[in-house]
């Protein structure tokens, strides 16, 4: 892939790359892209192939987009401690261990994802909006910790852990619950409706208000 090792010497500041592998043997992620101190916005569709970051480089993304593939835990460290100018990620269908992100930039996080990890930890001072797809198996084994005292919107699709945190929410303006029919308890869907009490506009799904 010389031609992306190029495009990152030429100082560009957004880079959009699809990395599909059109054989049985998927490419290896040029990690290099992330040295690029020019680049403020990146989207990359990682093509089920496995992502490593230079842990101590700082970095000036402001928008940051990965679609498909494997992170290492090291990525989200990499997030936290040397991408202070971050305002959007974007996770989908990125497979992980577990989820850490800590930020004191970041203003909106969206992610789609299934069962591949087990824990989410957010905490985000100036997080605005948060917008997750999160469908699990097992409810005992997943959990979720939310520390976003300035959340104003909140979009939950997917279905309830029984570890679960949803931290102070008082300025919250809209919230989105969309539930799936696995068999959550009324108790356990109450919980979070009593965290969201301050929201202005709550949208429930036909499956939430029927939980019993």
């Amino acid at each position: 892939m010389s031609w992306v090792h190029n495009a990152v010497r030429c100082n560009v500041e957004e880079l959009d790359l699809d990395i599909s592998p059109g054989s049985e043997v998927a490419p290896k992620f040029p990690s290099h892209v992330f040295l690029c101190a020019s680049l403020t916005s990146r989207s990359v569709d990682l093509g089920c192939t496995s992502l490593t970051v230079p842990s101590t480089f700082s970095s000036n993304l402001k928008y940051l987009e990965l679609t498909n593939g494997l992170v290492k835990d090291g990525f989200f460290k990499w997030i936290s401690s040397c991408c202070k100018c971050i305002e959007d990620l974007v996770l989908q269908e990125v497979a992980a261990n577990n989820i850490t992100i800590e930020s004191s930039s970041l203003k909106t996080f969206s992610f789609v994802n299934d069962d591949s990890f087990d824990v989410l930890n957010i905490s985000c001072e100036k997080l605005e909006s948060l917008i997750m797809e999160w469908i699990i198996q097992s409810p005992s084994k997943h959990s979720l910790n939310i520390f976003a005292p300035r959340l104003k919107y909140f979009s939950w699709k997917g279905n309830l852990m029984n570890h679960r945190n949803l931290g102070n929410l008082d300025i919250l303006e809209e919230a989105e619950i969309l539930m799936k029919p696995t068999g959550d308890g009324f108790e356990n869907v109450f919980e979070v409706l009593c965290s969201l009490s301050r929201a202005k506009v709550l949208t429930l799904n036909e499956e939430t208000v029927k939980v019993n």
